[in-house]
């Protein structure tokens, strides 16, 4: 269902989550891009690219939280070298629309530490949706907020998954979106959840979120710019 567009920023908290059992603290570098979709849709950027007032005026305004337990004035390593600035510690994340989260190193391995779980598990009752790629799976599931849920994951890691969360309902998909409890009271509502497989299938996600949730002018102008083709949810 198509959504009203806001017209104050939503405020988009990436959480870059390091392996705690591993001396690598990288996220992986395309899962993180992916929520770059968001900003093709701001009317600023479709401006930009060509299009009329009253299309640009039909798309929404993002800002970014770069979110890890060290905080700001440091630094996140992802993979292939790159670097990216934390601008916010889990204490001063503040309120978020959102919660992205780029999956950590593709090890089972993989151990959110406890201030870690606890973040997530508040966000649950506070943000729109959280949206997870690839391994980003694994601290939604280590935290607990799966349970009862629908989710995917990378299709590799899917057997040992489902052996080690068996409330979580595990389907193979390239995303799968669980839509919560619903309208309530904030003490009652949970945020949506959106989960991909592995790397690309991110970009598939976060489009399928902005399909349904903005108006189609604006998901036909993201085709048209990022040449997001369509892919059916179901793997061939």
């Amino acid at each position: 269902m198509t959504s009203k567009v806001d017209e104050a920023p939503l405020r988009v908290g990436i959480l870059l989550c390091k392996n705690t059992s591993s001396p690598s603290p990288t996220v992986q570098l395309l899962d993180t891009a992916a929520i770059d979709l968001f900003g093709m849709i701001s009317p600023e950027f479709l401006l930009e690219c060509g299009y009329p007032a009253h299309v640009a005026k039909l798309g929404q305004r993002f800002e970014y939280a770069y979110i890890a337990e060290e905080g700001p004035g440091t630094m996140a390593q992802l993979t292939s070298g790159l670097k990216c600035e934390v601008t916010n510690s889990l204490e001063s994340a503040g309120k978020l629309d959102f919660l992205f989260i780029p999956g950590p190193l593709p090890s089972l391995s993989y151990a959110p530490s406890e201030a870690m779980k606890a973040f997530i598990r508040q966000k649950l009752t506070e943000v729109r949706a959280i949206l997870g790629v690839c391994t980003g799976t694994f601290p939604l599931a280590r935290s607990g907020v799966l349970s009862g849920r629908r989710a995917t994951a990378t299709r590799m890691f899917l057997p040992a998954l489902r052996a080690e969360f068996p409330d979580v309902l595990w389907t193979e998909k390239r995303w799968e979106h669980d839509s919560g409890s619903g309208a309530g009271s904030d003490a009652e509502r949970e945020a949506e959840i959106w989960t991909s497989g592995g790397i690309v299938n991110g970009i598939d996600m976060i489009a399928a979120y902005i399909k349904g949730a903005y108006p189609a002018e604006v998901s036909a102008a993201l085709d048209d710019i990022g040449e997001v083709a369509e892919r059916p949810q179901a793997y061939e």
